[in-house]
């Protein structure tokens, strides 16, 4: 009796931690050359979803959506770097950006995480 109450818990654990972790992160893959050379093409990067945008810092790598319509495929997330913190929005650049034109906006609720391993 006291192996099945065990085995019972522990399968209950395991069950809770992984829907705790399903959660909370969630696998991009890079698609594109524009973060090299710290990203290379379709290499995968493990992202923490967070609740509040107060916790990146300029120079982190975010994952987001992109808030307008690609013509060459879906609308998956996309990795860039944090170039600047303004109130509600972040400048967000690319590691092979050559000039300022090539940095842009996004609204800090379209941002969903940091990327914590890659």
């Amino acid at each position: 009796m006291r192996k099945i109450l065990l085995g019972i818990f522990s399968g209950a654990i395991g069950i809770i931690a992984a829907v705790i972790l399903h959660c909370s992160f969630m696998i991009v893959k890079i698609d594109g050359s524009d973060m090299l050379p710290t990203l290379e093409p379709d290499q995968r990067v493990l992202v923490f979803l967070l609740e509040y945008s107060s916790e990146i810092k300029e120079g982190d790598l975010v994952a987001y959506y992109p808030p307008f319509y690609q013509i060459d495929g879906g609308r998956g997330p996309m990795v860039k770097r944090v170039d600047s913190l303004e109130e509600g929005e972040m400048k967000l650049v690319s590691d092979t950006a050559l000039t300022d034109e090539d940095k842009f906006t996004v609204a800090s609720e379209d941002i969903l995480g940091k990327v914590i391993v890659f």
